[in-house]
């Protein structure tokens, strides 16, 4: 590169899109828990996966994979009990995934060949290409013997909704736009559109039909090239109703459970997709997308699709579920349950968030809707996935959503020093009517919040009395709910960033923080475990903004107690004991570190930053980052997408708790280097004593989990 600005720019803007453009996911792979022993899961992986384009359209898709396991050890494989993940973390090339048709029903051939073999597509295999196999090939209509996708949801077989205001509509095409339905004049009005056939052409293109012939056989009835966007952000969801009776697919069972799984994606659509047949055939099968109103102006970007153009955000946020049962409201799914939903969260799509009935999967209902007007005026970016649980209101025992504030955008312009006008709030709602039940805000309030909420039962009454999440300024809040409403609170629990002590400081906090309780010599605590990084520029390659793994200790651990230095003096960086030259682990200080309040981790590399969850287990921290592609004068003209870490540290004072590098107690302990490139997701906790890492290898935990369990001794009758 020379010294030109604008010739840097593009270049880093090209290896962003570089790293983008293969196949990868975001997001955790997904893994259902069984129904009836939550000690156990079942054998099931779900992936979401997408490849950037050139043009606006991304491909998306959501692929199944099995969990082998024999003598203690877990593997995944494909669908033909092949060992499926390859060298570089990700699904092979040769893999064939569980819900993927090789055959139509006239024997035709659904995956051929592609003759150029520098595209590892292989014959009978669907691999790790997006656009190929998975769900995404059993959307309805799109492979023809599946049905047709119709211009309305009762002539097609492929069901699509949309929203007028609080009530889902289908999203049916008009076949008289000269007088226009009313979805045509909601969709006319909204997009100022002169036109009631345009209004009708976006209408069709929106439920998957050909309108522009961009396969070039001449027909605009047949579906669109590919149907499913990308699931950038969007978690899968698997939602396991046990031995349900589907009132379309029939009678499931224990050992076949109804599992059905909810997905969003870039396109607009949130997805709900069926997992086996009653049978115990594999299905993959789309059962309806709904494409809300907030999302038409993306679908208009997207049918142009022309390249160049900025990609455009549907809804891009991951599912949350919320159970009823007439039990008070035990949060499991299994048959019983009066009502099922899930809510979503648009996340760069928009300030929405909408509520889903899915009690019968089939038929969808939209419960609520939050919009950013009203009691939900200061609601930002919607980026934080509710968290569902019980809480005492005012009004009684009720099951709520906390979720924060959001994002406001204008933190894109990587803005330091100014506050934010939107997104530094933290809401309370109840989560059958989507109604206001608390906004918390606090004079230090001033960063958009696009964290998910970390909520807590601190005294195990069953009640959210405690709730923690961080902002883009760089603090740490913490919310109490004792007592009466009038009472709750939000405190400053640490200022890290721009408010702290060191000056001009742009430390982020994009996701959530994990909470442990436990205990030192100084007597019992609470752990708030978190890692800094922009979640919004992961190209971004540190500078004055150095990025940490933080540990928090909050001694003030009695319900409504607040922050642990009172109201007026966040923990800041000088508090927390500088842990990163490891001289604990060999006994080496000089000085011993004060973890009076905790400890932060320096993450050295260049660029170096969390941008995932950290998991707790057994006194041990597990947490990943990114590292960037370097940013010197020779790799930074190159592709690359940068490498991925998986941490393992001591929670008390932040020691290695693994030997990854095998060095007699250097830092490189505390770290492995993950297979897979890219961005890495959290680990994932796989009962009893595992955890599936980013790159799709297991990893064995020293301890079991133990999970609370229920029995009951049944007298036998007897008999008169």
């Amino acid at each position: 590169l020379t010294g030109d600005a604008e010739a840097l720019v593009n270049a880093l803007t090209e290896i962003f899109r570089q790293i983008l453009s293969v196949s990868t996911t975001y997001v955790a792979a997904s893994i259902p828990v069984n129904v009836f022993n939550r000690a156990e899961t079942e054998d099931e992986l779900f992936l979401a996966l997408f490849e950037a384009q050139e043009t606006p359209y991304w491909h998306g898709n959501v692929k199944k994979l099995k969990i082998a396991s024999s003598g203690g050890s877990r593997t995944i494989v494909d669908a033909l009990g092949e060992p499926a993940v390859g060298e570089d973390g990700r699904i092979k090339y040769s893999a064939l995934t569980s819900w993927t048709r090789l055959k139509d029903n006239s024997d035709n051939d659904l995956l051929p060949a592609d003759p150029d073999p520098d595209t590892n597509i292989l014959k009978d295999r669907d691999g790790r290409h997006v656009n190929r196999g998975g769900a995404g090939q059993n959307i309805v209509g799109y492979i023809a013997d599946t049905g047709s996708i119709g211009e309305n949801n009762t002539d097609g077989d492929r069901k699509v909704y949309t929203n007028s205001g609080n009530t889902l509509i289908d999203l049916d095409a008009d076949p008289t736009p000269l007088t226009p339905s009313s979805l045509l004049t909601s969709v006319m009005s909204i997009l100022g559109l002169g036109s009631a056939t345009t209004a009708n052409d976006l209408v069709r293109y929106m439920r998957g039909l050909d309108i522009d012939d961009a396969d070039g056989d001449s027909s605009t009835t047949d579906a669109r090239p590919w149907l499913f966007g990308d699931p950038l952000h969007s978690k899968p969801f698997p939602m396991n109703y046990g031995a349900f009776n589907d009132p379309v697919a029939g009678q499931y069972t224990q050992s076949n459970p109804a599992i059905y799984i909810a997905v969003a994606s870039d396109d607009g659509g949130i997805r709900m997709i069926r997992n086996t047949n009653i049978d115990g055939s594999e299905s993959g099968r789309e059962l309806w997308s709904f494409i809300p109103q907030s999302t038409y102006e993306t679908q208009e970007k997207l049918r142009a699709n022309q390249p160049g153009r900025a990609h455009p955000y549907g809804v891009d946020g991951s599912p949350a579920p919320v159970f009823f049962r007439a039990d008070e409201g035990a949060s499991t799914v299994d048959g019983s349950a009066d009502t099922v939903m899930f809510v979503i969260g648009q996340r760069r799509g928009g300030s929405n968030y909408y509520a889903l009935d899915v009690t019968n999967p089939n038929e969808p209902e939209l419960a609520w809707r939050i919009t950013p007007t009203g009691d939900f005026s200061n609601l930002g970016l919607t980026f934080s996935t509710p968290q569902s649980g019980k809480m005492q209101t005012d009004s009684g025992t009720l099951q709520v959503l906390v979720f924060a504030g959001g994002y406001d955008n204008r933190k894109d312009r990587h803005v330091r020093g100014q506050d934010d006008s939107k997104g530094n709030s933290l809401y309370v709602v109840n989560a059958e009517t989507g109604a206001l039940i608390k906004e918390l805000t606090h004079l230090d309030f001033e960063d958009s919040a696009p964290s998910d909420v970390t909520i807590a039962d601190t005294d195990g009454d069953g009640l959210i009395d405690r709730a923690l999440f961080g902002d883009t300024g760089g603090n740490l809040w913490r919310a109490d709910f004792h007592g009466s409403q009038s009472s709750w609170r939000l405190s400053h629990l640490a200022a890290l960033g721009r408010h702290g002590d060191v000056d001009d400081v742009d430390r982020r906090f994009f996701h959530a923080a994990d909470f442990v309780q436990s205990r030192d010599a100084l007597g019992a605590y609470d752990a708030i475990i978190i890692t800094s990084g922009n979640r919004a520029n992961p190209l971004d390659y540190g500078g004055a903004h150095q990025n940490y793994a933080f540990m928090l200790k909050d001694r003030n651990i009695t319900k409504g107690d607040g922050a642990p230095l009172g109201p007026d003096r966040p923990l800041e960086l000088a508090d927390l004991a500088d842990i990163t030259d490891n001289c604990l682990a060999d006994d080496s200080c000089t000085t011993a570190p004060d973890l009076t309040y905790g400890w932060r981790l320096k993450l050295e590399a260049q660029g170096e930053k969390g941008l995932a969850v950290p998991f707790s287990f057994g006194g041990v921290i597990y947490f990943t980052t990114y590292l960037p592609p370097s940013a010197d004068t020779g790799a930074a003209c190159s592709a690359a997408e940068g490498s991925g870490r998986l941490y393992a540290v001591n929670l008390q004072d932040g020691t290695p708790a693994k030997d990854y590098s095998a060095t007699e107690d250097g830092k490189e302990d505390r770290y492995d280097t993950l297979d897979s490139g890219g961005i890495p997701a959290e680990v994932v906790f796989v009962p009893p004593n595992q955890i599936l890492k980013p790159d799709l290898s297991f990893e064995d935990l020293d301890k079991s989990n133990r999970f609370r369990t229920y029995w009951q001794l049944v007298e036998p009758a007897v008999d008169e």
